[in-house]
């Protein structure tokens, strides 16, 4: 799990799998908000610091794995008006760099030559619906495309997905929103944003189904508005 610290990646810890699943996740900080309860093994990975990228990717060589969750993903805080330093910091951060270490664990699936893995990018709504955060959009439907196109370049050792929810309540964008936006979501949600567990839990259904139905890559999940 790529992400883990984010609020679903603690969410998903906190189902506490250990008996079905062998999880290796990163995080951001050296420490969790609330650790769960099993002792997963854990790496600090930090995208804009490529030392800590090169730190994990020395650990892939020795871990075997079939299903990859990415959870990474930030607002940008940037406008119109930020300087092009500061633009060009955050796209390296989260889609040059986020690009460069995926590329390396399909390196690594292909290594261990295992059964097909499965690989799941939590993207966004505002790749299909825009955001009041252009430079997050851009960067989200870049990574979106991204694993769109390794489903079909890589089709031979994985399938790729992209699980699409709308705002999560008590996500660390839904807290960090004004109140208002929070209540606009909401109405035209129709009232059935899911919430941060809902969707973890979601994602361990997801990660357990026969695929063999699944066609799309796209997979839109909760409710759908503009």
């Amino acid at each position: 799990m790529i992400g883990g610290s984010s609020s679903i990646g603690q969410s998903f810890l906190d189902l506490n799998l250990d008996e079905q699943f062998n999880i290796y996740f990163t995080q951001f900080s050296n420490k969790l908000k609330t650790m769960p309860k099993y002792e997963y093994k854990n790496f600090y990975l930090n995208l804009a610091l490529e030392s800590t990228i090169d730190s994990f990717i020395e650990e892939l060589k020795n871990i075997n794995f079939d299903v990859i969750i990415l959870l990474i993903g930030k607002t940008s805080g940037l406008n119109f008006l930020s300087p092009r330093s500061s633009i060009s910091d955050y796209f390296q951060t989260y889609i040059r760099n986020y690009c460069f270490l995926i590329s390396e664990i399909i390196k690594s699936i292909k290594r261990y030559n295992v059964d097909k893995a499965v690989l799941i990018n939590i993207s966004s709504r505002s790749v299909i619906y825009g955001s009041l955060d252009p430079f997050y959009a851009m960067s989200k439907s870049a990574m979106h495309t991204f694993i769109k196109s390794i489903g079909k370049s890589e089709s031979a050792i994985l399938s790729a997905y992209n699980l699409v929810p709308g705002l999560l309540k008590n996500s660390s964008m839904y807290l960090e929103m004004p109140s208002t936006l929070r209540v606009d979501h909401d109405l035209r949600a129709d009232g059935k944003l899911m919430t941060v567990d809902e969707f973890a839990y979601y994602l361990y259904q997801f990660i357990v189904e026969d695929k063999k139905g699944i066609k799309e890559t796209d997979i839109k999940v909760g409710p759908q508005y503009l």
